[in-house]
């Protein structure tokens, strides 16, 4: 009798470690399967390709597909139930966020598809980026939060910058696979180097190693890359072999930048020879301001400076809706590096849109 009872203790003894056990991991497996695969994984995998628009390689992702696919519901689910204070590492929950942002930004467009431009689905008052996108563990987000807020505040992490795509051509590409905590340095290395390798949009080398253009996002964020030394040590650093050879005597000072083309990276685009006149009138609008209007800003914001002159006014009231704490524009980038507040040597950390 001693000995049934004893035997039927250990059955129910290891019958609730089974349960706690199962219950522990149904509360974390929403947040794995949305960081580390799951339905996420399987949408990447099965509809983002290689193409190109305009020159430009680049992966491109096909929206029609993607949208009627279960699985794009499915992982909209799964981030929404996600819990990422469950995961344990940095680089686990950097890979989680960084997920977050492409899915969001996907869904940016897939509920908007057919779009030009992401930055279509906003206005000049309410730009994309301050819109909510979508549920995050329980709670919505703009894709201007997680990138500003969360992945470029709580990480530090440079890298950042080419690891999240905001659907358009000269982004860098998305990944046909997620981020994960175990692989991240090794992805967000290969992310940098791929997107520096690229001339079309990351890097184009001048003459004699001296003198490089490269994409505006070093200018719009010129100062998360100073911990790294600064732009031209970042890409030296950063790129291939072959790269950063190519640069062994740039400076920040002989830095120019490449146009940025805001188009679509749909894969109906595959094979234009072009891109849309409108991407392309924007990124040279953009450019000449030194700043990305479409990704909503940077943090810190820097103070705002004088807007005394009449010019500066009209700048400060087209910029307020824009990047919603910035007294005026930032005066026009040289060639040279960052743009700089009117009247100071502090370069300003310009908000751009969220990618």
């Amino acid at each position: 009798m001693t000995s049934r009872r004893s035997s039927g203790a250990r059955r129910g003894l290891r019958a609730g470690i089974v349960a706690s056990a199962l219950l522990a991991a149904s509360s974390v497996s929403p947040c794995v399967a949305a960081s580390y695969g799951g339905a996420y994984g399987r949408l990447l995998a099965e509809h983002v390709r290689a193409g190109t628009i305009a020159g430009i390689r680049l992966n491109l992702v096909d929206y029609a597909a993607l949208g009627k696919d279960p699985d794009y519901a499915a992982a909209l689910r799964e981030l929404a139930a996600a819990r990422p204070e469950d995961l344990a590492t940095e680089d686990e929950r950097f890979a989680f966020w960084a997920n977050a942002y492409n899915l969001l930004a996907i869904k940016t467009i897939v509920d908007r598809y057919p779009i030009a431009s992401i930055r279509d689905g906003g206005n000049f008052l309410f730009p994309v980026w301050k819109k909510t996108a979508g549920t995050v563990a329980g709670r919505d987000f703009s894709l201007d939060e997680i990138e500003h807020d969360v992945l470029r505040a709580k990480f530090r992490e440079p890298r950042v910058h080419f690891a999240i795509v905001c659907a358009s051509v000269s982004c860098p590409d998305l990944r046909t696979e997620p981020y994960t905590g175990t692989r991240l340095d090794e992805q967000l290395a290969e992310q940098t180097r791929l997107f520096l390798d690229n001339r079309g949009k990351g890097l184009a080398s001048g003459p004699e190693g001296k003198s490089a253009r490269v994409s505006m996002i070093f200018s719009w964020f010129a100062d998360d890359f100073v911990p790294a030394g600064g732009v031209a040590a970042f890409l030296r650093n950063n790129a291939s072999p072959e790269t950063a050879k190519q640069i062994a005597g740039l400076e920040d000072d002989a830095i120019g930048y490449l146009d940025y083309d805001w188009s679509l990276n749909d894969t109906s685009r595959d094979g234009a020879s072009s891109p849309s006149r409108r991407g392309r009138a924007r990124s040279r609008r953009r450019a000449l301001r030194g700043t990305r209007v479409a990704r909503g800003g940077a943090r810190p914001r820097p103070p705002s400076p004088s807007c005394g002159t009449r010019s500066g006014r009209a700048s400060a009231l087209r910029d307020r809706s824009r990047r919603s704490s910035r007294g005026c524009a930032p005066s026009r980038p040289t060639a040279g590096g960052p743009v700089r507040e009117p009247g100071s040597d502090r370069a300003l950390t310009n908000r751009t849109p969220s990618r």
